[in-house]
């Protein structure tokens, strides 16, 4: 069975209905059907062309599922949200026509895309789900609509061909690994709303030069930019008040820190093997700081404005022989 051409009667396919039919290679699904339910084409390995009924509303989770030699898809303007996993593995997807009337994409919808080279969001787009563009690795550049106030974790993970991306205001939080080993990303813009960002965001983003911290941050998670080897300097915002643990850990070529005047913690390894920095200055804030946090940073000298360690610094912060100039500013 190779075409099927579905009669007009028909008002939903059901869940399953057309799963593994290896051999289908191209399907109309007329205007008098709705709904499609969950995994209804699921590894059709052949299907090529697939024309929709303008009248769907719903496309089921997993859908399209694995359809291996799907290369293009239009979405009817009727649907609003995008279903999990409805495109996952569709491994030679280029490109992909989505209404203004979708809202939510949700999870896994399009990982794995690897051919993905064009989308364009819906200028409605309010929710962008977990790993929705997950190792779409031809994807270079994505343009996130305005009315967007939700990006779920490890969004555009792997995504190693992206270049630029802008965060709008509504997003006031980036989650866990979402720009994690994107290696040819450049530019991006930060919400200027943005209170957090997770552990693992941009890691290993290593042609990532320079990027500008809002004065919104409150906090900086875990290894948020580890191993971002082209990052040359950073300004922390006097509004971060927490420095997760390894946070710039193995940033070799970052020169220049400012950190925040009102941080309380810096966590373990935050600074460890950035060997290219030299100087950094310790605001009398800091109440909490980690273990090793300047390890393998051999050339630094660090500046305190506190007068001694503070209780809540571990034994061994700076984790190696490194001078420490103590009161700092006090003269």
């Amino acid at each position: 069975m190779t075409n099927i051409t579905i009669p007009n009667a028909v008002t939903k396919i059901e869940k399953n209905v057309f799963e593994n039919c290896s051999n289908l290679t191209s399907i109309v699904i007329p205007a008098t059907v709705t709904s499609i339910g969950e995994g209804a084409f699921r590894v059709c390995v052949s299907l090529t062309n697939v024309k929709m009924s303008n009248n769907l509303t719903s496309i089921g989770e997993g859908a399209f599922r694995s359809c291996v030699s799907l290369t293009n898809i239009t979405i009817p303007n009727a649907v609003t949200k995008i279903e999990a996993k409805v495109f996952e593995n569709c491994l030679a997807l280029t490109n992909v026509v989505m209404p203004n009337s979708v809202t939510s994409i949700e999870n896994s919808a399009f990982n794995n895309c690897k051919s993905l080279v064009g989308i364009t969001l819906s200028t409605g787009l309010i929710n962008i789900g977990e790993a929705v563009f997950e190792n779409c690795t031809s994807l270079k550049n994505i343009a996130i609509p305005a009315s967007v106030t939700n990006i779920g974790d490890r969004v555009f993970r792997n995504c190693t061909s992206l270049v630029n991306i802008a965060i709008p205001d509504g997003v006031t939080e980036i989650g866990i690994e979402v720009f994690s080993n994107c290696e040819s990303l450049t530019n991006v813009v930060l919400s200027n709303n943005i209170t957090s960002i997770g552990g693992w965001t941009f890691f290993n983003a290593s042609n990532l030069t320079n990027i500008t911290l809002p004065s919104s941050l409150k906090s900086i998670g875990d290894l948020a930019f580890a191993r971002c080897t082209g990052l040359t300097s950073i300004i922390i915002p006097n509004s971060v008040i927490s420095i997760g643990n390894s946070a710039f850990s193995k940033c070799t070529n970052l020169a220049s820190v400012t950190i925040s005047s009102n941080i309380v913690s810096i966590g373990a390894h935050a600074f460890s093997e950035c060997s290219s920095l030299t100087s950094i200055v310790i605001p009398s804030s800091t109440i909490y700081m980690g273990k090793s946090v300047f390890i393998i940073c051999y050339d630094l000298i660090i500046y305190s404005e506190t007068i001694r360690k503070p209780d809540g610094w571990d034994e061994d912060w700076v984790g190696g022989k490194n001078t420490v100039i103590w009161g700092y500013g006090k003269d």
